[in-house]
């Protein structure tokens, strides 16, 4: 079995940072929130297996779009 790792983050912003010699280097500033297992797949129920993670929040307008249509 492979065993994957991964980090979910949104990019917030650009900056930079000087090294002891003074030279520049960019760097992204990213935001790590905590992402939740929202369904597990298994051979069994779906013919694979597999994880669904859930991960921010979900906004207002996706949520009215949905009941409106429903």
């Amino acid at each position: 079995m492979i065993m994957q790792s991964a980090i979910f983050a949104k990019k917030v912003g650009m900056t930079q940072v000087f090294d002891d010699v003074g030279l520049i280097s960019p760097v992204t500033i990213l935001k790590a929130e905590v992402c939740k297992i929202s369904q597990i797949k298994t051979t069994k129920t779906d013919g694979y297996n597999a994880i669904q993670i859930a991960y921010g929040e979900k906004s207002w307008k996706t949520l009215i779009n949905r009941q409106e249509v429903t």
